[in-house]
């Protein structure tokens, strides 16, 4: 099982292309580019290297809930196959299902990810970071 992320061609291609395509919308030129385009949107609640640094409760580190579901039609995409995934199954499961995998066209993810979840390098910078703060202050 693999995740494809698309990387539009380098910018000096791609502006040039956009210059002459005129008035399009980033959907419609992505579809141009692409037959099949899976877009994922990591939600976990707020920033959290700074929540490594300045505590994991810190209000000023939360982020608003908003529907990042509606995304695509924010930028003129229609017919967007969407999915809220919660947890690790759902995730195994969407990325095991045979029509997601083959489909056509734009499809949003939205995967939510706990607040405390963080590789742990960053949880070592963020630590070494809040260290360096308390020195300052």
């Amino acid at each position: 099982m693999s995740i494809s992320f698309y990387i539009l061609p380098s910018p000096f291609l791609v502006f040039p292309l956009l210059f002459l395509l005129g008035r399009r919308n980033v959907c419609q030129i992505l579809t141009l580019f692409f037959l099949s385009f899976q877009s994922f949107l990591i939600y976990n609640e707020g920033f959290t290297i700074e929540r490594f640094i300045h505590g994991m409760e810190a209000e000023y580190n939360d982020v608003v809930r908003w529907k990042y579901t509606e995304i695509p039609e924010v930028f003129g995409a229609k017919d967007v196959r969407k999915f809220v995934i919660k947890t690790r199954d759902e995730l195994e499961k969407l990325l095991s299902d045979k029509e997601f995998n083959d489909s056509d066209g734009l499809q949003f993810v939205e995967m939510w990810m706990p607040k405390d979840d963080a590789p742990r390098a960053l949880k070592l910078t963020a630590k070494e970071s809040a260290k360096t703060n308390a020195q300052l202050e």
